[in-house]
């Protein structure tokens, strides 16, 4: 069904990647050629973070000007591994944060009660709110994070005019958005413009909507299409129940429950075809999320992506090329016909209250739209149509 949506009706699903009417930031919009350029090179320091040769890490750091310091492997759960490097040249600190690769990286994910807690100090200026309402589990990990580096970083980074650069995918994105967050909020020296930079790729819902919100200063979550962990919250899990109750209901209707030999036959038959009879019409989808979203943004207990969110989309499936007439050796004319459909890419500016953000969309590629090579890739492809000439 989310398939035949996509095809038939693309410029539905092009409208929940829009921010929001009543969004509050000035910035939102198409993301910049500028923006995309560099979301391309800085993924790089997310990827090399998996990376468990130390020699091989360092060596990759060194093709883009740092040196690597330290490289911490712990995999327990409440931890995250990371390493720190130093661009002399520009006076700029790195910190690389690894993603879920192992069984306690996972322990730490699900342990995602969302937890109030009480900060040191305002984490930004403009926000002096200091209760937070956070992922248990990468907020434990940003803190143990926290109480290891402050120290570095505000007696012997600080001093000597080095700014710093937190990146991270997928848990170690989570995490190096509470890292800035505890660290802002420990240092005010690093609450000032362009102190703290973080870059967050596949970034999951780790804190209440009025603390992401004031994180956009310093914080920037990229999100790829369907990629579902920066939709895992039990608010989402609930929606997306309530929608395959509703699909039921018209499976039942139409005679193609999978519940007997016929029916199910009849039902594999029509998942086996594209076509314009969609199981819900737009407008019915429509009415769905618009009942199901209501309010949800204002809860405490629920958790969002935090910062400046840069979605990156499929805009809709566009028709293949017109056929081209071809003269064979014998004389003969062939019409060359490209069957295969191609996809149209872009990537918007918003915040983790984005429509496509508050639903998960149950699709195949929603796990692998969540990997570091489907980030490069849907980076890649917005490069390519605004047009970035991506580096040999």
């Amino acid at each position: 069904m989310t398939e035949e949506h996509r095809i038939n009706h693309p410029e539905r699903r092009d409208a929940w990647f829009q921010p929001n009417k009543d969004a509050r930031g000035s910035d939102y919009g198409d993301a910049t050629k500028e923006e995309m350029k560099e979301l391309s090179e800085l993924i790089d320091f997310a990827d090399w973070a998996y990376e468990e040769d130390f020699m091989v890490l360092r060596d990759n750091l060194a093709t883009k000007g740092y040196k690597l310091l330290r490289q911490d492997l712990i995999t327990e759960p409440g931890r995250v591994g990371h390493y720190i490097a130093l661009d002399k040249k520009n006076r700029v600190a790195l910190l690389g944060l690894k993603g879920t690769s192992t069984y306690n990286d996972m322990l730490t994910d699900l342990l995602g009660k969302s937890v109030e807690h009480e900060l040191e100090g305002p984490f930004d200026d403009e926000h002096d709110n200091k209760i937070i309402n956070c992922h248990e589990g990468i907020y434990t990990a940003a803190m143990v994070l926290a109480d290891d580096t402050e120290e570095i970083i505000e007696d012997l980074l600080l001093p000597r005019g080095y700014k710093l650069l937190i990146c991270g995918h997928s848990l170690g994105a989570g995490a190096s958005c509470l890292l800035g967050v505890l660290l802002r909020s420990r240092i005010p020296a690093l609450r000032k413009d362009g102190m703290v930079r973080v870059v967050a790729y596949a970034t999951p819902p780790v804190l209440n909507y009025d603390a992401c919100l004031a994180c956009r200063s310093f914080a920037t979550s990229i999100v790829n299409d369907t990629d579902v962990i920066p939709r895992a919250t039990t608010k989402n899990a609930v929606i997306l129940n309530k929608l395959l109750l509703k699909v039921n209901e018209k499976l039942t209707e139409k005679g193609m429950s999978p519940d007997g030999i016929v029916s199910t036959s009849k039902l594999m038959y029509d998942l086996s075809e594209y076509d314009d009879d969609c199981l819900m019409t737009p407008d019915e989808l429509d009415d769905f999320y618009k009942e199901t979203l209501r309010d949800d943004i204002g809860n405490e207990d629920n958790l969002f992506v935090p910062g400046r969110v840069v979605a990156l989309y499929e805009k809709g499936v566009v028709a293949p090329p017109p056929p081209k007439e071809r003269a064979l050796d014998n004389g003969e004319k062939k019409l060359d016909i490209e069957v295969k459909p191609r996809v149209a890419f872009g990537a918007t500016v918003s915040d983790g209250g984005l429509r496509a953000m508050r639903c998960i969309e149950p699709r195949m590629e929603m796990l692998s739209d969540h990997m570091v090579a489907g980030y490069r890739e849907a980076i890649d492809s917005v490069c390519q149509a605004i047009g970035i000439q991506k580096k040999s």
